[in-house]
């Protein structure tokens, strides 16, 4: 019993400092990109790492080039978790602004991202420019359409990727 209790303070306690915490990167974040060094990988993974997102997309907008595909992962993994479409919204024009075409992994993460969070429109749109679609690929975007949207949809894209991946 007081063991839990032990453990439901650190709880607490961690909670309210992870605000506090982040606000610091976040002054840090500021101070670092006005160097003249601007952003490092060191500084974004940091961040990641620590698990505040609002300060890794403040970070991006002064990163000189696209980052490394399992860093945007992490990144699109923490919109999942957090259903934050509109930060997931600013990675992925990060990536596209940057000339990032990822493997398929990041596309794949991507596509889900976009599926989880509610728009089904922009995850076609993903889909769609994926050029070697994996069973991954093909899943979750039948399963979305599954889910939330046309079942005709599902069962077109489910008799495409039966005949052995066709293009659309």
């Amino acid at each position: 019993m007081l063991q839990a209790l032990r453990h439901e303070r650190t709880r607490i306690i961690v909670l309210h400092l992870e605000p506090l915490f982040c606000l610091q990167l976040r002054l840090l974040s500021t101070t670092i990109a006005t160097s003249p060094m601007a952003t490092s990988l060191d500084h974004v993974t940091t961040l990641c790492k620590q698990g505040c997102l609002e300060e890794v997309i403040h970070a991006l907008h002064f990163t000189q080039g696209p980052l490394q595909s399992f860093i945007y992962v992490h990144l699109l993994q923490d919109c999942i978790k957090k259903r934050a479409l509109p930060e997931g919204k600013l990675i992925h024009s990060h990536m596209e602004q940057m000339g990032f075409t990822g493997d398929i992994l990041s596309q794949n993460t991507l596509l889900n991202m976009y599926v989880k969070c509610g728009s089904l429109v922009d995850a076609r749109r993903v889909f769609d420019q994926i050029t070697e679609r994996d069973v991954c690929s093909w899943t979750v975007m039948i399963a979305a359409y599954g889910r939330h949207g046309p079942a005709e949809e599902a069962l077109a894209l489910f008799g495409i990727s039966a005949t052995g991946y066709g293009d659309l």
